[in-house]
C-alpha cells in the first residue's frame, strides 16, 4: 500500500516518523522511504523490494546513478550485478527496512533530523542487520550544489547522532561482503 506524507517543511526523519505512528505500516509490510527529487532510471520501487527479499535484506537501498550526486562510491550501480550484501546503506534517497527489523530501525529515527549518522548507527546495531545495495534497480539524485553552512550543520548532526547511540568519531566502513550476479538464480 503506497502512503505519504503531504509536500512542506520538515526534517525528514521527524516527518518519517510522525507518519509510521499516524499510518503505520501492516506487520508484514517493507517501511519505503522515499525522497521527493529523485528519479527511478531503471526498475521501480516494486521490484527494489522484491529483490532486497529475495536477498535476504533487512535494509537496503536502490543503486545510484553515476550521472547524479554521489556521495559514497560504493552506492553506485555496478554492472551484471543484481544486489550486494554491504556494511552499509544510506539514509537517502530511498531505502526500505524488512518489516522485522522495523521497529528497531525505526527507533532511531527519533531526533536524528535530515539522518546524518544514521548509516554508522544503523551498521551497529546489535544483532547486526543485513544491509545491501539493490544494483538492478538505480535511482538518480539530484545534483545540488553543496553549501557549506549546510555541509557543517550536517556534520555537527552526524556527531550529535554518533553521540545518542554511545558510537565514536571514525570512518563508516565500505565493504561489499557478497555479490548477487545478473545471471545467478538466487544469491
Amino acid at each position: 500500500m503506497l502512503r505519504s506524507l503531504d509536500e512542506g517543511h520538515g526534517r525528514k526523519f521527524d516527518l518519517v516518523d510522525a507518519m509510521a505512528r499516524e499510518q503505520p505500516p501492516d506487520p508484514d509490510e517493507w517501511l519505503v522511504v522515499a525522497d521527493d527529487d529523485i528519479r527511478l532510471v531503471r526498475g521501480d520501487l516494486a521490484r527494489f523490494v522484491a529483490i532486497a527479499d529475495a536477498a535476504g535484506f533487512d535494509l537496503a537501498q536502490p543503486a545510484l546513478d553515476r550521472r547524479g550526486k554521489v556521495t559514497s562510491g560504493i552506492t553506485v550501480s555496478r554492472p551484471l550485478t543484481r544486489a550486494r550484501l554491504t556494511s552499509f546503506v544510506e539514509f537517502g534517497p530511498v531505502f526500505a527496512i524488512r518489516p522485522a527489523v522495523r521497529d528497531v530501525v525505526t527507533a532511531t529515527f527519533a531526533g536524528s533530523g535530515l539522518g546524518w549518522g544514521l548509516r554508522r548507527v544503523w551498521h551497529s546495531l546489535e544483532p547486526p542487520l543485513r544491509l545491501g545495495i539493490v544494483d538492478e534497480v538505480r535511482v538518480l539524485r539530484r545534483n545540488a550544489p553543496d553549501d557549506e553552512a549546510e555541509a557543517a550543520e550536517a556534520r555537527l548532526e552526524m556527531y550529535r547522532t554518533w553521540e545518542r547511540h554511545g558510537l565514536v568519531d571514525g570512518q563508516q566502513p565500505e565493504y561489499t561482503y557478497r555479490s548477487w550476479r545478473a545471471w545467478q538464480r538466487i544469491p
